[in-house]
């Protein structure tokens, strides 16, 4: 970080690629320390699986939160789009794949399913084809809900659910 912070003029991509090892590296020391019991291979199984639970998570706040704050999901699945983005790729998998030494990712699992090799474009694909998605379909929903209180005459004890 202190290098961030000299004299010398660094371009956008060594900004962002110090950004982005610096957080990939707060991942790893994450993995190492809740996973200290597990050898290197499994540690980044972990990780896969709480990338995974971390959108059905986000999934399911969205529908228990009340009202006002039930914005914050798909505020946080745009700021996952948005770092997907600027970093060419999730930092999470990058994490997993330090462990793992292969590169499996989150969407791998939908591609099998759907019969599609998994290539990085591929993956890159339905990776924003799925955020992109979730974040619409939410705001879909948060837009629809004042109109579907005054349809269903939502009584005011229930129109904070």
């Amino acid at each position: 970080m202190s290098s961030l912070l000299s004299n010398k003029k660094m371009t956008w991509n060594e900004i962002r690629r110090k950004i982005k090892y610096s957080i990939v590296d707060f991942f790893i020391w994450f993995a190492n320390f809740f996973f200290w019991w597990l050898p290197e291979k499994q540690k980044g199984y972990a990780l896969l699986s709480l990338h995974v639970m971390c959108f059905i998570i986000l999934w399911i706040l969205f529908f228990i939160l009340p009202s006002p704050y039930n914005i914050i999901p798909p505020i946080i699945l745009t700021l996952v789009l948005l770092q997907f983005y600027i970093f060419r790729g999730c930092i999470v998998t990058k994490s997993e794949h330090h462990f793992h030494k292969s590169d499996i990712t989150v969407v791998d699992p939908l591609l099998f399913i759907l019969q599609i090799p998994p290539t990085n474009d591929v993956r890159h694909l339905y990776t924003n084809i799925s955020l992109t998605g979730s974040v619409v379909l939410m705001s879909i929903i948060l837009g629809s809900k004042p109109y579907l209180k005054s349809l269903y005459n939502v009584p005011e004890k229930l129109s904070s659910i």
